[in-house]
Parts: C-alpha cells; structure tokens; sequence
C-alpha cells in the first residue's frame, strides 16, 4: 500500500501539484502521517502537502487558523498558507 500511495504522490509532485486533496482523515493518516516512510519505499523526496476535503472547503470559506484547520498536526507543512 504504500507503494502504491508513493505513484499517487509521485505523479502528483511530477506535475507539479502544489498540494493534494485526499477524501477523509484516514486518507491524510497515511498520505501525510506516512509520507517519510513512502518517501523511503520509493526512494525519492516527496514533501507534498495533503489536505482533506473538509479542510479544503473550510480553506474556501475563509478560514485561516491553523490550528482550526488542523494543519498544526500535519506531518508535511501546508506551505502555500505561510504559516
């Protein structure tokens, strides 16, 4: 599985993507909380931030609290926020 979670992100980061939405928190467990070690299983730094869909429509909506958001507890900054 994380094999497979390491194309997802690779692909992502080859073109380009600044981040990646993923649907729920058990999605973000794995593509952010493992993402170091992915990065191991396909030897290659990835670094991508993942946010969920609720995270996302909060960011839409206006909201810009970090701890709020919950990027706070993210393994991989939320770069494009600044924070």
């Amino acid at each position: 599985s994380l094999k497979i979670a390491g194309e997802i992100l690779l692909e992502a980061k080859d073109k380009s993507a600044d981040f990646l939405i993923v649907q729920n928190k058990d999605d973000l467990l794995i593509f952010d909380g493992m993402q170091s070690q992915i990065q191991r299983v396909v030897n290659r730094d990835i670094n991508l931030a993942i946010i969920t869909e609720e995270q996302f429509v909060m960011l839409l909506k206006g909201e810009k609290d970090i701890a709020k958001l919950g990027f706070d507890q993210h393994k991989v900054k939320v770069s494009f926020l600044n924070y």
